[in-house]
């Protein structure tokens, strides 16, 4: 995996839309946004929610996503559900 161009603790919000659950590992890459986040910076992650076996192509649930994001140093704010098969997860880099 590349390295991020921007330098560390120069970036006030990370959003991610439909996009995390391609990365495989998960860590590393949550590892380095957290990196180039400022103190007390956000990460807003919107995903869709895996409906069981019969899903085509990678999906993180929730839940998943949330233990990925606390592995790597973020603590989880908010949670909204913008339709019935979207997850909204806020985190904020911890120290």
């Amino acid at each position: 995996m590349e390295e991020l161009s921007s330098p560390d603790s120069s970036v006030d919000m990370i959003i991610a839309s439909l996009v995390l659950h391609e990365i495989q590992p998960l860590g590393p890459l949550l590892q380095q946004l957290r990196n180039v986040l400022k103190k007390e910076g956000y990460l807003i992650c919107l995903e869709l929610e895996t409906k069981g076996s019969s899903d085509k192509g990678p999906r993180i649930t929730l839940e998943g996503m949330e233990r990925e994001m606390k592995e790597a140093g973020f603590q989880v704010t908010e949670k909204y559900f913008p339709s019935e098969s979207l997850y909204m997860l806020v985190a904020q880099k911890t120290d």
